[in-house]
């Protein structure tokens, strides 16, 4: 008998194509699930994984779990599934809830819900006694001025239900609080098209630096691969412009963010596969931030594998499908990181220093975006970036100081 498996969407990233791909090359019959297929067919990596490892497209509305089910229902009621999963952030709880009446491995749904939503990820990690920022959660502008009394300014202003710093805004006073909580508000859904939670989050600014520690969660005992450093740029926004895996942080700070992740992932119950889980870190030490109960994005996983030789998006799939994974026990003895490509506002009109590149040390892959007469948007969301160069080295920061000097050999010329 045919093996088979569906997968519902997908990140528009490397990991998420990559997880389609090892679920093709595992042996099964993928079925992939989408609400639109040609967000996957408009990026050059998503068409190619799409036509290569993807043996039948079902297009629905997959927001919903009964939209989802009364589709499929033919195929579930066959039982010719094997497994069923996500390799997108966006919809881990709908997986969550339809794996979980297929008696498939799973994510258990209120541990999927919690992480999903910041808000509820705040409110489990409190209760848990993890260290937070400072937040309150409104959903009228009328409680703004008390919000903030708790808060202070600067604060930081978001949607429960974004990714990709969506959304995400320092505000350095009440009125830039109002215009962005309203800006939010106004949005009846997220970028996925899925209802807005009602709620916005108000949180305290955290000054400091930010990581993200790579988990893999096998019979609800957590395993760390690493923790990765993150740069970030976009003036009020938080766009991550670079990644450097492992961790250049001392040694026992290390250790701390690593215990807060898994503090977090126990708060809200996570039961199985990988998660990226982000903390900031200031005077008082690391505060979680978010949890993403999927492996990381941007690359990240390529770095933790350079570096361990473990492919975290690898561990999560073999765990959803079945196979056997043993627990990530690994030596950092090298570095990798990754640098991703900006440029100022305006119309591209020249792109140089590509050939440079090639001379630097130990670039491991640099790819471009088609940017011929691109214009630029304001750096506000990953989405905005223009390409990315990963290089490898003796450390997590060797490895960026490559990458980033490989990167700034790029000269982009802008019509403004």
């Amino acid at each position: 008998m045919t093996k088979e498996l569906a997968i519902l969407e997908s990140n528009l990233s490397g990991s998420g194509f990559t997880g389609i791909k090892l679920c093709k090359e595992a042996g099964y019959r993928v079925t992939f699930i989408t609400r639109d297929v040609e967000r996957y067919r408009r990026i050059p990596m998503g068409r190619a994984h799409i036509d290569a490892y993807v043996d039948e497209i079902v297009q629905c509305e997959t927001n919903y779990v009964d939209s989802v089910w009364e589709t499929m229902r033919a195929k579930f009621e066959a039982g010719t599934f094997r497994a069923f999963l996500t390799l997108s952030e966006y919809d881990i709880v709908v997986t969550s809830e339809i794996a979980t009446r297929l008696g498939l491995p799973s994510l258990d749904p209120d541990a999927a819900r919690k992480a999903r939503n910041k808000h509820l990820t705040r409110v489990a990690a409190a209760a848990a006694g993890v260290p937070i920022p400072r937040f309150v959660a409104l959903k009228s502008g009328d409680e703004i001025a008390e919000a903030l009394e708790h808060v202070g300014l600067p604060c930081i202003v978001k949607p429960a239900d974004e990714t990709s710093s969506t959304d995400v805004v320092k505000c350095i006073s009440r009125e830039q609080v109002l215009a962005h909580f309203d800006l939010i508000k106004s949005k009846i859904a997220n970028v996925r098209g899925q209802d807005r939670y009602p709620a916005i989050l108000i949180e305290q600014c955290i000054k400091g630096h930010e990581v993200s520690v790579e988990t893999l969660t096998i019979g609800g005992r957590h395993h760390v691969y690493g923790v990765t450093d993150k740069m970030l740029a976009g003036k009020r926004h938080f766009v991550e412009v670079g990644h450097s895996f492992p961790s250049s942080l001392p040694a026992d700070l290390v250790r701390e963010c690593e215990r807060i992740a898994c503090a977090s992932l126990d708060a809200v119950g996570f039961n199985v596969g990988a998660a990226h889980v982000e903390l900031k870190i200031d005077e008082t030490g690391p505060k979680l931030i978010e949890i993403n109960g999927r492996p990381g994005g941007d690359r990240i996983p390529d770095l933790v594998k350079l570096v361990t030789g473990r492919d975290p998006v690898e561990d999560h799939v073999d765990l959803f499908i079945g196979r056997a994974v043993a627990p990530p026990q690994v030596e950092k003895d090298s570095g990798a990181a990754i640098s991703f490509v900006t440029a100022p506002e305006g119309r591209i009109v020249d792109v140089a220093g590509m050939d440079e590149i090639a001379y630097c040390s130990a670039i491991r892959e640099v790819v471009l975006e088609e940017l011929a007469d691109r214009v630029v948007e304001p750096l506000t969301k990953s989405s905005t970036r223009l390409g990315y160069v990963i290089a490898t080295g003796g450390n997590g920061y060797e490895a960026w100081k490559r990458a980033e000097t490989a990167r700034q050999m790029l000269n982009i010329t802008i019509e403004r």
